[in-house]
């Protein structure tokens, strides 16, 4: 564990691939009584194209799969193209799939925590504890 920091991450990241994959667990999962959601981190340029991920949010819209999604390190490049799936996801409705974008640097104090706790409380099985507060 001590030399994890040493490692150096290669490759590219296939974002269609493993959205396709989760959506492929979810549809043969042992437990269909719960709301179906894939949540994505990304940190990697996303080199899909822009009508791909179209096509593919507006699949899951159907199939009413939520995504979360978790953008870091490469914010210029992504947050446009995920903003743009995660709003073709919402359709006219506005809710379900979320996007949450943190900005390079040593501490996560740029990311609002009432946006996180709202996300949060969004999860099934997921209880608000500011109740009391």
């Amino acid at each position: 564990m001590s030399s994890l920091h040493e490692i150096e991450p290669t490759g590219n990241v296939n974002f269609l691939t493993g959205i396709k994959i989760a959506q492929l667990a979810l549809k043969h999962r042992q437990s269909k009584n719960h709301k179906t959601r894939i949540i994505i981190f990304v940190g990697s340029p996303i080199e899909t194209e822009d009508k791909d991920l179209q096509r593919v949010a507006k699949k899951l819209r159907k199939e009413k799969v939520n995504v979360d999604i978790v953008n870091f390190g490469e914010t210029e490049d992504n947050t446009e193209k995920l903003t743009s799936f995660v709003n073709t996801l919402n359709g006219k409705e506005g809710t379900g799939s979320h996007i949450v974008t943190v900005s390079v640097g040593p501490n996560l104090s740029d990311v609002d925590p009432e946006y996180l706790q709202q996300i949060l409380t969004d999860l099934p099985g997921v209880e608000s504890s500011s109740e009391g507060s």
